[in-house]
């Protein structure tokens, strides 16, 4: 039988969450659903699982990763294998919300001929008294058309950009993969990047009050601040030159460039203040704990860019032609260099560091 819905799951050693989940989607009332679970190279494979859901009726496809590919790419890999007019997004550690919005959602997505459905999401508290809607990820309207489903995401200033409050339809999909694939953002911030791409393609959304999916509050220190400055700087430098060649209104793309700059300033600032508590701690520690992060999730060329390259959305002066020489023959000379990515950094002439907006912080030691 031919599914409704496709339900793209990533998953990266949660052995413990993914049964949870699994049991959500079972209880639905709606039977015909594809599960698509994408193990992303876990050190704890879910094989086991999945097969005992499978031999209970479940309609499960596990896709196993031979490298790590990071959330972005895995929930890619899952779009691409889904089968189903409608492709549905969770995370191994969440669940969905209730036995019948999930049919009630697809319904009326298929019914209004949508191409992009929002609805509620739920943040679980201690107890079901203390669990709430999630007014960031709430709807914007009942119905929008045409291009202004994108100005209201950008107007509403990009929230609502999780992606497991959305059904995405396999036209919209299609529209958005090959952009998608090109874009560096690997992990942190990667639901911004793909919720970007679904506003900006869809041209026919429908936002529906019902709460159709529950999420732990995530951890804090989960959060890594520099992981998301870099994400953000590659957005920027990928998605609004992108959406400016697709035709976008340019006070929209405008808008949405100021929106992304706002987010970036935001957690530069974060990773500023983590920094200055690293070294604080001891000497050296602002490369180890700092910018190792940055490397982890962003290339290194990425990371040389946004901190030493006096990119303008760090708050520095556009650059001019000189300055774009200066900065890739800086780049040049980095490569040349030798590993580790501390000790690089620490051979950079001074007034290099000046150039960066950071540049107080690349110093051996305490100042």
């Amino acid at each position: 039988m031919q599914p409704l819905i496709s339900l793209v799951v990533p998953y990266h050693n949660h052995p413990e969450g993914l049964p949870r989940l699994l049991k959500s989607i079972a209880a639905q009332s709606l039977k015909d659903i594809e599960v698509v679970v994408v193990d992303d190279c876990s050190d704890r494979p879910c094989r086991d699982i999945v097969a005992a859901h499978v031999s209970g009726g479940m309609n499960i496809r596990l896709l196993e990763c031979a490298e790590r590919r990071f959330t972005k790419n895995a929930r890619l890999i899952g779009i691409e294998a889904a089968t189903a007019p409608v492709v549905g997004f969770a995370d191994a550690d969440d669940a969905l919300w209730g036995t019948e919005e999930l049919e009630r959602h697809v319904r009326l997505m298929l019914n209004e001929e949508a191409d992009l459905l929002h609805f509620n999401l739920l943040h679980l508290g201690v107890s079901e008294q203390e669990s709430k809607a999630y007014a960031w990820a709430a709807p914007f309207a009942p119905a929008l058309e045409g291009g202004a489903v994108f100005a209201a995401y950008v107007n509403g200033r990009l929230r609502a950009h999780n992606l497991v409050n959305k059904y995405v339809s396999r036209s919209l999909c299609l529209a958005m993969l090959p952009a998608a694939k090109e874009s560096g953002v690997k992990r942190y911030m990667e639901d911004l990047a793909l919720n970007t791409l679904f506003f900006f393609h869809s041209r026919r959304y429908r936002g529906s009050e019902g709460i159709g999916y529950a999420c732990k509050p995530r951890d804090s220190a989960r959060i890594k601040a520099p992981g998301r400055a870099v994400a953000l700087s590659l957005l920027l430098r990928e998605f609004v030159p992108y959406i400016v060649r697709q035709g976008s209104d340019l006070d929209v793309a405008r808008a949405c460039s100021d929106e992304l700059q706002r987010k970036l300033q935001r957690w530069v600032g974060t990773t500023y203040a983590h920094a200055r508590e690293a070294e604080a701690a001891g000497p050296g520690r602002i490369f180890e704990e700092v910018m190792e992060d940055l490397l982890e999730h962003g290339s290194e060329s990425s990371v040389l860019k946004a901190f030493l390259g006096g990119h303008p959305i760090m708050g520095q002066a556009r650059m001019d032609r000189a300055d774009k020489e200066r900065t890739s023959q800086r780049l040049k000379t980095l490569a040349a260099l030798g590993k580790p990515f501390a000790a690089r950094l620490k051979t950079l002439p001074a007034q290099w560091k000046a150039f960066s907006p950071f540049g107080s912080l690349f110093t051996s030691g305490r100042r």
